[in-house]
């Protein structure tokens, strides 16, 4: 526990002192924002871990819910993780498209911020910033959830 709260304490979350075992930490102003950020975040995740045979959505929140504690530079390969782990269990990214009811470019806009020197020079834009990327990511995650949540429904009645 002691090792939990310094870690807290040395990226900026809580701050005050550990003597012996006895903890007087508080919540910073970064680590209220940590909350607020991660709450619903959190909330969606276990409703997928309620949903059978959708570990892929679980594991897709986990990458999202761990790249918004990192750096945007190691934030940006775990946000492409997440959303192949989305594509892969559905089939690519056309399935992941149609699945989702989405256009072409709500998903390869993303894809291509996150990859953009992987592209051609001719197609090497970044279309969204960091934040619209980790807020895209989270968007389709949760459209992928709610589609699961859908057919689970359909399904039990």
């Amino acid at each position: 526990m002691i090792q939990a709260l310094s870690g807290l304490e040395k990226r900026g979350f809580v701050a005050g002192t550990i003597p012996s075992g006895y903890s007087t930490l508080r919540v910073t102003l970064k680590g209220a924002c940590w909350i607020l950020l991660m709450q619903p975040l959190l909330k969606l995740s276990e409703r997928a871990e309620q949903l059978e045979e959708c570990l892929e959505a679980v594991e897709a929140l986990k990458c999202l819910i761990e790249a918004n504690g990192e750096t945007q530079s190691k934030a940006v390969p775990i946000l492409y993780i997440a959303i192949e782990k989305l594509e892969n269990a559905v089939g690519g990214e056309k399935d992941l498209i149609n699945y989702l009811g989405r256009s072409r470019v709500y998903i390869s806009d993303l894809k291509q911020s996150l990859q953009h020197h992987r592209h051609a020079v001719s197609q090497a834009q970044i279309k969204l910033s960091y934040q619209q990327c980790l807020a895209r990511a989270a968007e389709i995650i949760e459209g992928y959830v709610v589609k699961r949540e859908q057919e689970k429904a359909k399904v039990g009645s």
